[in-house]
């Protein structure tokens, strides 16, 4: 699986090199979403760089982008940085707003990729 994974990832990083992000716009059909569910946490790290350029060209939402390092980040136990994501406690069976480090911290990021900023925080 790990190598089916290395190969798809790949293949992305290949067409977003030659053609840049395939949005909805672009493919036609509903696919931004599922690419990065299909995405392993070390790829969206690896391919940060890539992928803000696209969020800054225009081809790539920032919201989906936000979402997919906040997923990386939960899968590996961290905080999120953009909090794009509330939270389910477990203890008192709710749900929480996102856990980040820092709101100023969160909210810069959030402009930074031309969110608003978090309107509430635990």
């Amino acid at each position: 699986m790990q190598d089916a994974d290395r190969r798809m990832i790949e293949r992305l990083r290949a067409i977003i090199a030659e053609h840049g992000w395939p949005s909805d716009a672009r493919t036609g059909a509903e696919v931004s979403p599922v690419v990065f569910l299909l995405l392993a946490p070390q790829a969206i790290d690896d391919m940060r760089p890539m992928l803000l350029a696209e969020v800054a060209a225009g081809r790539l939402p920032a919201r989906q982008f936000a979402m997919a390092v906040d997923k990386s980040r939960k899968v590996r136990g961290e905080l999120q940085l953009y909090g794009t994501s509330d939270e389910y406690d477990a203890e008192t069976e709710s749900i929480q707003p996102p856990r980040v480090a820092d709101i100023a911290a969160t909210n810069a990021a959030r402009a930074e990729l031309g969110l608003d900023p978090l309107a509430r925080y635990r």
